[in-house]
């Protein structure tokens, strides 16, 4: 039987839904006048274009939108190396991670797990340059309150504690307002870390900022009916356990601070 016919063959039995591919029906397929896919299954195909050449690509969803990944070309990505990737990026997108961004990270050189004082440099770069006309006090910030005592932790591994223990030392020294604007900052950065997919979204909390204080009661301080201290209360234990600080610095009042 012809070449020709054996590929004509297996591409009508693939459409049928009865086989994936093998490696002697990927030889038998042919370049077209246009560019053209044959599925495998489960998301993985081989992309044919007019010149012959051939690229694995996955194809998924993620969060609602339909994405793709490319994997590699054929024949040096073999098709038992393809599926094999397939399935490890399958796990990534069901543990919550893009791997279309990841790539695309990767090629512009950035980690996928930066560091407080990494990511903190970028989001400033990327959006406090860019849309503050005064970007000098949320500059003070970083360099003076959050690099010092987060910037060397992973972006990743801090917590609702981490952050509560840094803004209410602020709170605690009488500086209210700028344990507020603190507050804010680290919360519009961890904004900035979910939109660009290096952090995950919190999970629905169950009262605004539960968290127990990790300081000693905060002294008398004269302070206006508005900005009265008041005590913490405790948190579940499931509150505390986050990984993502973004849940201390959700939208609303500071707890120990009156609206």
């Amino acid at each position: 039987m012809c070449l020709q016919c054996v590929s004509r063959m297996f591409l009508e039995t693939q459409k049928r839904g009865k086989m994936a591919l093998t490696d002697a029906g990927i030889k038998a397929l042919k370049p077209r006048a246009g560019r053209y896919m044959v599925s495998d299954g489960r998301g993985l195909s081989l992309d044919i274009l007019p010149s012959g050449k051939m690229s694995w690509l996955y194809r998924y969803s993620f969060e609602g939108k339909r994405e793709k990944a490319t994997l590699g070309g054929y024949p040096d990505l073999t098709l038992w190396k393809a599926r094999e990737r397939r399935d490890e990026l399958a796990a990534q997108v069901v543990g919550g991670k893009s791997p279309a961004v990841e790539a695309k990270q990767r090629r512009a050189g950035r980690s996928t797990n930066p560091t407080i004082r990494e990511f903190g440099e970028r989001y400033y770069k990327e959006q406090v340059i860019r849309r503050w006309k005064d970007p000098k006090a949320i500059r003070r910030y970083l360099d003076n309150e959050i690099f010092p005592t987060l910037g060397e932790k992973s972006l990743k591994d801090v917590n609702a504690l981490d952050v509560q223990a840094l803004v209410y030392r602020k709170r605690d020294n009488g500086q209210v307002q700028a344990a507020m604007q603190l507050r804010n900052v680290i919360k519009q950065m961890f904004a900035y870390a979910i939109e660009t997919r290096l952090a995950e979204s919190p999970r629905p909390r169950m009262n605004r900022f539960q968290v127990q204080s990790l300081h000693r009661p905060a002294p008398e301080i004269k302070q206006s009916a508005k900005h009265k201290i008041q005590p913490a209360p405790h948190p579940p234990a499931s509150y505390v356990s986050s990984k993502i600080a973004l849940q201390l610095v959700d939208d609303g009042p500071f707890e120990g601070f009156s609206a």
